[in-house]
């Protein structure tokens, strides 16, 4: 699967560079610089998460980055696309960063992309909501070869084109192996499985969705619904066990795939626990929205409910999942949109775990399956990348830790969000984040006292006409609370954006 990602996107360059057809080909530009400056404990929350990775915890800091690609000629029915973007940065994780590099191949209504891209939240506003928990964008991207529809597919033949179909799958692979090798801190004296730390390398990500939307008859109501899963499996567990460092390895097999591909149980070239449950770390969300929407602006109310497993997809985590109300205005003038949500994650299917068959011997033969200890696992680190959590940013990212843990350390939450955006002139236009929220720990690892946390970001855009492509931000941002420390800073963006035509 790696020869084939290199291969394709190298062959999307050669075409990209030297084109068949220089005179459509059209090359899009990109040069971006951010500095962030300020004081406290770290970078404030809103200039960290829900930035595709691009962050750091270090003030001051700040990145360089230089982007190309280019976009597909809508008049074919095959085509390609490519895209490149190569950061250098200032206090990150890594110095250099090979943020995007992709390769795009359409035919009709279908695409495969091979590489890393940037993916957002699915039935989410980027800018305005907190993330999905499942998948935000929060995260470096993972390399993949990925197969998806364009854009929903219709049929007349299908309620006169009312119901409306897409979807993905895709593997891929996780790069943050020596990451995490360098930044653990083996804990040897605890052997529980809930506390030890330990480390992940070679994982292989999965991901399949499908979402539907059906519009009512001569009505301005719509609903859509979808299903989001992804998973990790196979790959090399490392831990330490009597001062000594081991590791427990899964090689992958096409077998592998396809209990990936269909949740099934592992076979015996398996971890221990995959053998009794289901194979992999599988984690996914259901989403339901309604939508209401006239030729002025659209409202939306959702609901996704997060699961680890048939209990969670069942409610067993009643109020837990991301409760959200979105406004969206088609004009753009004054407010633009507005989204209020209300996360919360404390149930997790109640707080105890206790499945017979993990203890042969035990008398007691009554099951309780919950303390589902949300993005945690007991072969890999959890549901995160470079540090950063995958799922919603508000359950605490790795790289907040500073035990040296790659755990979620505080997955039991609650929290409410506002996000705002506003059209103050045609070339001026600012955007507000306010989060407040409570966190518990783990159910495994309660915090002794409760943590909480309150978070505002302020940004204003500028793009000057006169200056066609040129865009200027300036925001400031703060935490207040002993959940994330009390943090201020101020950053200063500047970019430019063109096109090469051959």
């Amino acid at each position: 699967m790696r020869f084939l990602l290199f291969f394709g996107i190298s062959i999307g360059f050669i075409l990209l560079f030297f084109g068949m057809d220089p005179l459509l080909a059209q090359t899009t530009y990109r040069l971006e610089s951010e500095i962030v400056g300020g004081s406290g404990d770290h970078t404030p929350f809103w200039l960290v998460n829900n930035r595709h990775g691009l962050s750091s915890l270090e003030t001051p800091n700040g990145y360089v980055k230089v982007g190309l690609k280019n976009e597909y000629d809508l008049n074919k029915s095959v085509d390609y696309r490519v895209g490149l973007d190569v950061v250098k940065a200032q206090n990150y994780t890594s110095n250099y960063i090979l943020q995007q590099a992709y390769l795009d191949l359409r035919f009709k209504k279908f695409e495969l992309s091979m590489g890393a891209k940037e993916y957002n939240s699915i039935l989410k506003n980027q800018r305005l909501s907190s993330g999905g928990m499942t998948w935000s964008g929060n995260a470096r991207p993972i390399p993949m070869v990925r197969l998806n529809t364009n854009d929903y597919i219709s049929f007349p033949w299908l309620l006169h084109n009312r119901l409306k179909l897409k979807g993905s799958m895709a593997f891929g692979w996780f790069t943050d192996g020596d990451f995490q090798a360098k930044n653990v801190v083996f804990d040897s004296q605890n052997t529980n499985s809930s506390f030890v730390n330990f480390y992940n390398r070679k994982v292989i990500y999965h991901q399949k969705m499908m979402t539907a939307d059906y519009a009512f008859k001569n009505s301005p109501w719509a609903i859509t619904i979808a299903l989001q899963m992804d998973m990790q499996f196979s790959g090399d567990k490392y831990s330490m066990k009597n001062g000594v460092l081991t590791m427990e390895h899964t090689s992958p097999s096409f077998k592998h795939y396809m209990m990936a591909l269909i949740p099934s149980s592992g076979d015996k070239g398996s971890a221990t626990g995959d053998q009794q449950y289901v194979f992999g770390n599988t984690l996914g969300s259901e989403h339901i929205m309604l939508h209401y929407s006239n030729p002025e602006y659209e409202w939306k109310v959702y609901l996704e409910n997060f699961f680890e497993d048939f209990g969670g997809m069942a409610k067993q985590n009643r109020l837990d999942g991301l409760w959200g109300l979105e406004y969206e205005s088609k004009i753009n003038k004054g407010i633009t949109g507005v989204v209020v949500e209300y996360l919360q994650t404390s149930d997790q299917s109640g707080p105890i775990h206790w499945a017979p068959s993990d203890y042969p011997t035990a008398k007691l033969r009554d099951q309780a399956t919950g303390n589902d200890d949300y993005y945690n696992n007991f072969y890999y680190t959890g549901w995160e990348h470079w540090g950063m959590t995958n799922g919603n940013p508000l359950i605490s990212s790795p790289i907040y830790n500073s035990n040296g843990s790659l755990r979620m350390m505080n997955n039991r939450v609650k929290s409410i969000h506002l996000g705002m955006s506003a059209a103050i002139t045609s070339e001026l236009e600012g955007r507000f984040l306010g989060t407040v929220s409570r966190g518990w720990g783990r159910h495994y690892l309660p915090f002794e006292e409760t943590k909480d946390s309150q978070s505002m970001l302020v940004e204003l855009n500028y793009s000057p006409k006169r200056w066609g492509g040129w865009k200027f931000t300036a925001s400031g941002a703060m935490d207040r609370g002993d959940l994330y420390g009390d943090n201020s800073a101020f950053s200063f963006k500047i970019s430019k954006t063109g096109t090469i035509t051959k």
